[in-house]
């Protein structure tokens, strides 16, 4: 597929509503609340929590139907439609081979292993080298299940110990198909990957699952350097790079290129998952507390720039707000004469209260631009892909319940 159109349509799109998703609701405040149109605030200012929660979790519109501002919405999730479907197969595998994985990593193998081994079946790579594969449970897996040649590579030496005996333990006799490699993937030069071992190769196939920030980019750029018959990548926690905004791949969105600072790199991590009641409960709390703090920071402590005050164990945002307040002063050394009295009086007044819904009610609007921004990225990454020769897709590899980031890339020769 072809998916330069979608990304030109995504950047100019995300172009014309920068103004939303590139700065948190309490960065720049108030001048960010400026961005968000009043009709679309008054509208959802009269919605119950519950008829809120429901549109934050995308599965109720109906309060806000034929409105503009469920058309911005529709928008925001139409591009969505050029993610395929996947249905794996059947594994059947003894209980054995699941032995102390956890439910999302069990879930995660469920369907990433028939994908591999039907590739394998079709492309006649050699050996699957698995980027940050932990203790190794899919070469293991792989090895001994399956009669492939699997290569755990990861950074902790300490869980490729653990996952040879694991191995040795569990499979005995196919221990020879599973090796165990040592290497820090971001901070070795792509020239140096087959130093030690000769990992990349044309009869290699990559699995980069979760691959934080820039790995992936990296992953990918390793793939066109040693063509290696294919990669299955799944990008994550966007926001750590080590530069302060997102680096593109592709010479087709570089041509025209959409920056995206850290601020939207977390957005495009975090916006599109799955929240249940309780927890939009629970970020209903967080929110007020923090959005609270920020503008008692900045009325009554004359604090006008952004301060990055740390997120807090979720039992502080419930203990009373000058507790939360108090503790946070202390813990950045602010110079201030509060009572806890005056923190309550403050936080309990009507404006303030009235104040810190409107900025829940823009952050909800602001939520909904996380996939674009991650399809951006992910569609960069795709054509990059495609620009050197390999045939991609998007696909959503795993229920989003279980494994939020669940939309792999997959590029083959």
């Amino acid at each position: 597929m072809n998916y330069k159109s979608t990304l030109s349509e995504i950047k100019d799109f995300l172009d014309s509503n920068e103004s939303i998703w590139n700065h948190e609701i309490i960065y720049n405040y108030p001048n960010t609340l400026s961005a968000y149109n009043e009709h679309h605030l008054d509208l959802l200012n009269q919605l119950s929590n519950d008829e809120l929660w429901k549109i934050d979790a995308r599965f109720d519109f109906s309060p806000i139907r034929e409105t503009p501002l469920l058309s911005l919405i529709n928008k925001t999730m139409s591009f969505n439609q050029i993610i395929k479907k996947y249905t794996p197969t059947q594994l059947n595998l003894p209980l054995l081979a699941f032995t102390r994985i956890k439910d999302k990593k069990h879930h995660e193998l469920d369907n990433l292993i028939p994908l591999i081994i039907d590739l394998k079946h079709k492309l006649n790579f050699h050996t699957v080298i698995d980027i940050g594969g932990g203790v190794g449970h899919l070469s293991r897996i792989l090895g001994s299940y399956f009669n492939t040649e699997a290569t755990c590579v990861d950074i902790n030496q300490d869980f490729l110990t653990q996952g040879e005996i694991n191995h040795k333990r569990l499979h005995p006799k196919q221990v020879a198909n599973v090796k165990f490699h040592n290497m820090d993937i971001r901070k070795t030069p792509i020239e140096n990957f087959n130093n030690e071992l000769d990992l990349f190769n044309a009869n290699t196939f990559v699995v980069g699952l979760h691959s934080c920030g820039q790995l992936s980019s990296k992953l990918l750029q390793t793939a066109v350097q040693y063509k290696v018959k294919g990669i299955l990548n799944f990008g994550c926690c966007y926001f750590k790079y080590d530069h302060p905004r997102y680096e593109l791949l592709s010479h087709h969105a570089q041509s025209n290129p959409l920056f995206i600072n850290e601020q939207g790199l977390t957005l495009a991590t975090r916006a599109h998952t799955y929240i249940s009641k309780q927890d939009f409960q629970n970020k209903l709390q967080v929110k007020s507390y923090r959005f609270g703090l920020h503008l008692l920071l900045y009325e009554l402590l004359d604090h006008k720039k952004f301060i990055t005050m740390g997120d807090s164990p979720i039992k502080d945002y419930f203990n009373g707000f000058s507790s939360y307040v108090l503790k946070k002063l202390e813990e950045h050394h602010i110079q201030h004469t509060l009572t806890a009295k005056v923190i309550e009086h403050y936080f309990h007044d009507p404006n303030i209260q009235k104040q810190i819904r409107k900025m829940f009610l823009c952050n909800l609007i602001r939520w909904f631009f996380g996939r674009p921004l991650e399809l951006y990225i992910l569609l960069d990454r795709a054509v990059y892909l495609q620009e050197h020769g390999y045939h991609t897709s998007l696909t959503h590899y795993f229920d989003e319940k279980i494994s939020p980031r669940n939309v792999g890339i997959l590029g083959t020769v």
